[in-house]
């Protein structure tokens, strides 16, 4: 709040100076705060923002003008032009936080009013922004998911066997796991019972995160699972003296190991042609289209039968 209304005592705030805010609050973009590179200003990520969104529209509106398409595409084109910002409960969390802030300072006598008071949004207010704005939730991939399986990555064509880009989406289909939860797995939350294999999915070290108490929980290792090879990497880690399953993840800035798409980095031949984090599908979804684990999965029996031999070469 600082960065945007700057470092004010507290007898010089105004009610503008929140009403100003919070203008520029709702316009920051969603990816905000989630570089460590980034020194600008709120201030001057927005402004940047609204100017590169609408140089980017202005652009494909000449475009598509030139071309001679028809006004409703040239919309739709702007459209997905558009930059994602904060989402309305978030900025709605916000004005929370701020408002118990300037109600204690009211009560302690250091403010003579509550400046956050219709600035807040009604309860009316927030359920319209709420329906107005644009539904980013993740989608399953549903029938695209044999796409995916049928990318390069799937069928044989990386150097590391123990790649997570390859192991990732498929163990999250068949379990059910978020991405942090696998990408988090150490060689210990691999185990055997009565000659069962299991993920014991828990906090058994410091760098491990769940999302609640409730996603702590066992599941056995699917068929199509072990048929891939699976149990060979767990014991090659081993070999190798490893603690993790992807022992070479680095994390982001909310210390939640990454799994990096990015067509640059190595081997990105190999990497899928199909973007596996879309503004509709991401490899978080992907949980979502979990198979029933009592039979094999039809949509890896493509990656299974590429890799089914590659251990024993």
């Amino acid at each position: 709040m600082i960065d945007v209304i700057g470092d004010k005592q507290l007898c010089d705030l105004t009610k503008v100076d929140f009403i100003g805010a919070f203008s520029i609050i709702q316009r920051v973009s969603a990816n905000h705060g989630k570089s460590s590179k980034e020194k600008r200003t709120i201030r001057e990520i927005v402004d940047a923002t609204d100017f590169d969104e609408q140089k980017n529209k202005a652009r494909v509106h000449a475009q598509l003008k030139k071309a001679g398409a028809s006004q409703g595409n040239i919309e739709v084109a702007e459209h997905q032009e558009n930059i994602a910002r904060l989402r309305v409960n978030t900025v709605y969390r916000h004005m929370q936080d701020t408002q118990r802030v300037l109600r204690y300072m009211e009560t302690l006598g250091y403010l003579s009013e509550n400046f956050m008071e219709n600035v807040m949004w009604s309860k009316r207010e927030l359920e319209r922004l709420e329906i107005l704005q644009e539904d980013n939730s993740r989608k399953i991939w549903g029938d695209e998911l044999p796409k995916l399986f049928r990318t390069p990555v799937f069928q044989g064509q990386i150097a590391d066997v123990g790649d997570p880009m390859f192991w990732a989406p498929i163990i999250a289909v068949l379990h059910g796991l978020r991405e942090e939860e696998v990408l988090q797995l150490s060689l210990d939350d691999i185990r055997v019972e009565n000659g069962i294999d299991y993920f014991d999915i828990k906090v058994g070290a410091r760098w491990q995160r769940l999302k609640s108490k409730a996603a702590t929980r066992r599941l056995s290792l699917h068929t199509s699972l072990i048929a891939l090879g699976f149990l060979d990497l767990v014991a090659m880690r081993r070999r190798e003296g490893e603690d993790r399953l992807f022992p070479h993840l680095t994390r982001g800035k909310t210390e939640k190991p990454c799994l990096r798409t990015s067509p640059k980095i190595s081997h990105a031949s190999a990497r899928p042609t199909m973007s596996m984090k879309s503004a509709s599908t991401s490899t978080v979804s992907a949980r979502s289209s979990m198979s029933n684990r009592s039979r094999p999965a039809p949509i890896v029996s493509c990656a299974i039968f590429s890799w089914g031999t590659r251990w024993r070469r």
